[in-house]
C-alpha cells in the first residue's frame, strides 16, 4: 500500500503500472476504471472516472495517472487520512483491484496563519 502524503487543496497526481502477477504490463485495450478515496468513517470521499481523473497513459504498456484536482480537498478544514483504491473492469467484465494505498492530508502552513 502506497503512502502519499501532501496538503489540502493541492494537486495530487499517482501513476499506476498495470500488471500480471508476472510483472508484465496488461493490455488495457476495453478496460474501466474507478478511482475511490475515502476516510474511513465515509463521511469524505473522491471518485474518478475516465471521464474525470484518471487518464490511460499507454494502453499496451498498461500505464495509468489519477489527477486529484485542488478543488477535490479545499473544503477540507482538518486534516485527514484517506483509504484509496483503483478497480478495472475488463472486456470480459471481470473485476480487480489493482492497487491500493492511503493519502495523507495535512492543512498548509499558510492557513494556519491568521
Amino acid at each position: 500500500m502506497a503512502l502519499t502524503h501532501t496538503f489540502i487543496a493541492n494537486t495530487i497526481e499517482i501513476d499506476v503500472d498495470v500488471v500480471d502477477r508476472f510483472g508484465v504490463p496488461l493490455d488495457l485495450t476495453g478496460c474501466t476504471f474507478t478511482f475511490t478515496a475515502s476516510t474511513l468513517n465515509g463521511d469524505f470521499s473522491i471518485v474518478k472516472t475516465e471521464i474525470d481523473g484518471i487518464e490511460i497513459d499507454s494502453i499496451v504498456t498498461g500505464r495509468l495517472n489519477v489527477t486529484i484536482d485542488p478543488e477535490d480537498t479545499d473544503a477540507l478544514t482538518v486534516p485527514r487520512n484517506l483509504l484509496w483504491d483503483i478497480v478495472m473492469t475488463d472486456t470480459y467484465d471481470d473485476v480487480r483491484t489493482i492497487a491500493t494505498g492511503r493519502i495523507a492530508l495535512s492543512l498548509p502552513v499558510a492557513s494556519l496563519v491568521p
